[in-house]
Order: C-alpha cells, then sequence, then structure tokens
C-alpha cells in the first residue's frame, strides 16, 4: 500500500483539491493522517478526513443536496483567496 501512496505524487505540506465521487472518497481515505491540507466541495470527502489533525480540511460552501454529497452555487465558484 506504500507503494500505491508513494505513486500520488502528493508530498507533504500540499494542497490538494478533491471533488465529490466514489473514487474520491477512496483518495481522501489514502489520504487520512498525512500532514497535506484538503481543499474539497465534498461533504463525503471531509467526513473522510476531519477527525485526522494532520491533515487539515477546509470546506467551500454552497449549497447541497443529498445526492450528489457536493456542493454547488458561487461558494465553491469563489474560494477564499488565502487560507488561515
Amino acid at each position: 500500500m506504500e507503494d500505491f501512496y508513494d505513486s500520488l505524487l502528493v508530498e507533504p505540506g500540499m494542497r490538494v483539491g478533491i471533488s465529490g465521487g466514489s473514487t474520491c472518497t477512496h483518495l481522501a481515505r489514502l489520504l487520512r493522517g498525512s500532514p497535506v491540507e484538503v481543499v474539497t466541495n465534498a461533504v463525503n470527502v471531509a467526513v473522510e478526513l476531519y477527525s485526522y489533525p494532520k491533515t487539515r480540511v477546509h470546506v467551500l460552501g454552497g449549497s447541497s443536496t443529498l445526492t450528489p454529497t457536493s456542493s454547488w452555487g458561487l461558494g465553491p465558484s469563489r474560494p477564499p483567496q488565502r487560507w488561515s
């Protein structure tokens, strides 16, 4: 599994954007506990990562429905210029 993680080209300290969907959920699971910053519009991705202190999660706002699990609207299309 570690070889697969290395093939993701994700390094400590990187900021990674992840959208919604089952494939993205699996990617989020691989990043659990990694010292990376994840920006997402997907509730399911945020849920996979929120309890791991080394992994920072930023959820873009907007409207959401039960299906799909991603938010949409002006919130996700205009992300903040700076993350704190």
